[in-house]
């Protein structure tokens, strides 16, 4: 409270100190900082055009810096010289998957989070207790790491991947129930050992 109370103190006394703030301001819209987000959509638009081009099957899982220059427009060109720097991905995990599986791999990946959280709402509604802070807190983590992926693609990195996952299942032991499935009768002999 008191570095803002100082800040706006100087900022209405201070014809330097104004000066400066504007000078810091210009810097830091000049930056990388305000940037990403503008490249960020150009970015999009871009992997929108790229699923276009192939959207049942897309372009291949993890092709994306490779298949992705052709469809790159003139003005993320300008923001991201192609001599400089390579686009390697998507800075959107969904858009990524969707490029690189196709509406295919897509509504699978969306299928098993969507089935997951149907199953984990389902069980918290229904419970009479209040459900283990352990299974709010897996839910809440892999919501987090879910929604942080509609800017970036943590899931590419295996420490996420393997978070997200296993953050599912654990909070999954919550509400599964056992199955029992009997052998058929007439199983072939010459099948059992392999299955």
């Amino acid at each position: 409270c008191a570095i803002l109370a100082a800040h706006f103190a100087f900022n209405y006394t201070s014809a330097s100190y104004q000066a400066k703030m504007k000078s810091l301001a210009g810097a830091i819209h000049a930056s990388r900082i305000t940037a990403t987000s503008q490249t960020h959509t150009l970015i999009w638009k871009d992997v929108l055009k790229m699923w276009k081009a192939h959207p049942w099957l897309g372009t291949g899982y993890g092709t994306f810096y490779i298949e992705f220059p052709a469809f790159a427009s003139d003005e993320l060109k300008a923001a991201f010289p192609q001599n400089e720097r390579i686009v390697n991905d998507a800075h959107n995990e969904y858009l990524q998957t969707l490029a690189e599986t196709g509406l295919a791999g897509f509504v699978i990946f969306i299928s098993v989070i969507a089935v997951f959280y149907f199953a984990s709402v389902k069980f918290y509604l229904a419970s009479s207790a209040v459900p283990s802070p352990v299974f709010a807190g897996l839910l809440t983590g892999t919501a987090a790491l879910l929604l942080e992926n509609f800017f970036s693609v943590d899931m590419r990195f295996i420490v996420s991947s393997t978070y997200l996952f296993l953050a599912m299942g654990l909070a999954a032991g919550y509400f599964s129930r056992e199955i029992s499935v009997t052998w058929p009768e007439r199983f072939p002999a010459s099948l059992l050992k392999p299955a």
